[in-house]
């Protein structure tokens, strides 16, 4: 028998530490993990530099409401499902709003008026986020179609 082999990963060990993950989180406030949820995501998409910063807002939103409809506890036997799950998602898109006012507005000028904190935590710096020096994939090519032709001169004709 050869004894050689390589050892293969214990699958149930991942397994448990995801799982004994999400329980810890499950532990806080649906709302808090949905706030930072949003304020990741919100990051994420301002590293990509092909999706645009005009997006960036209705993206956090939109998560906010899908990602606090399904981190909501049950519902309780008192309000129909529909109702529960429209309130969440409502208040979802809420909490995405505030995150992303509370980035945009507090966030950007706390750290303009105290510009040393980004340099203590250079991933909090939303200057290094700018999207200004990226060039387009594709330049604007000018008169790319050709000219019409010119109709003779009439008075060269004759």
């Amino acid at each position: 028998m050869n004894t050689n082999l390589p050892a293969i990963p214990d699958p149930t060990g991942i397994v448990d530490r995801i799982s004994s993950f999400v329980d810890h989180i499950y532990g806080y406030p649906s709302w808090l993990i949905v706030a930072l949820g949003c304020l990741i995501l919100g990051f994420c998409l301002k590293r990509l530099s092909k999706f645009p910063n005009e997006a960036i807002p209705l993206a956090v939103i939109t998560f906010g409401g899908i990602f606090m409809t399904m981190m909501a506890p049950d519902h309780p036997s008192a309000v129909s499902a529909l109702r529960w799950k429209a309130t969440n998602f409502i208040l979802g898109i809420i909490i995405g709003a505030g995150v992303w006012l509370f980035h945009n507005r507090i966030w950007k000028a706390f750290i303009a008026r105290y510009p040393f904190i980004g340099s203590l935590v250079p991933s909090f710096n939303t200057d290094q986020f700018k999207k200004g020096d990226v060039k387009p994939a594709c330049q604007p090519v000018e008169n790319a179609l050709p000219s019409p032709p010119s109709e003779p001169n009439k008075q060269e004709t004759k």
